[in-house]
């Protein structure tokens, strides 16, 4: 999956339903709550409840 976001500050931007697939997306690629959360300036909680 291609998102085309190269920064934490682009990520953001993105719509709360574009956020959530990608995170979900990655989540299920096998990514960590954590690396996830690092990696995407959301938190740990947050990516819990996907």
């Amino acid at each position: 999956m291609e998102c085309g976001v190269e920064t934490v500050a682009a990520f953001q931007q993105l719509d709360d339903f574009d956020k959530r697939q990608i995170l979900t997306y990655i989540k299920h690629q096998g990514a960590s709550i954590r690396q996830l959360a690092r990696f995407t300036g959301v938190s740990e909680g947050v990516i819990r409840r996907l």
